[in-house]
């Protein structure tokens, strides 16, 4: 019953505001639930089943950061997505909009308390998997689902 509560309020905090299409492809055909587990497991570095923002920092400066200052441009990130998790570029700067809490072009600190604040919806101060997932899969299902085609074809 609590599961079904939280989905509820997910829905619709998530349902909320103007609503942005993206496509989603990814590369490898990787479903997005397959690709949501490997965020989490990357960012669960103590794989206690709940998000720090030690470990949000650590994961985003630590794999998305290429010049090592701090601030994760839009111009780092949507390649290394792709690279790491085989979204097509177009919705790794879909997620990009997204994380940028403070909408500056930059994924930094100053994101992680606007970011945390969205996904935490119990508000107990912690990111738990499943809130980690429920958001995230609502922003796979936000996107139209595309597949590449073949111009030749």
């Amino acid at each position: 019953m609590f599961l079904f509560g939280v989905l509820l309020l997910a829905a619709s905090a998530y349902g909320q505001g103007s609503i942005q299409h993206c496509i989603h492809t990814n590369a490898e055909q990787l479903s997005a639930d397959v690709v949501i587990g490997k965020v989490m497991n990357d960012m669960d570095t103590n794989k206690d089943q709940y998000i720090s923002d030690l470990e949000l920092l650590i994961e985003f400066v630590g794999r998305f950061d290429s010049n090592a200052d701090s601030m994760i441009t839009r111009e780092e990130f949507i390649p290394k997505w792709h690279e790491y998790y085989k979204d097509v570029p177009e919705f790794a700067e879909y997620l990009f909009d997204h994380f940028d809490r403070t909408n500056d072009g930059f994924l930094g600190l100053y994101d992680v308390p606007g970011l945390k604040a969205l996904v935490d919806l119990d508000t107990d101060g912690r990111v738990s998997e499943v809130e980690f997932t429920i958001y995230m899969t609502h922003l796979y299902q936000d996107c139209v689902p595309h597949s590449h085609k073949d111009p030749t074809a």
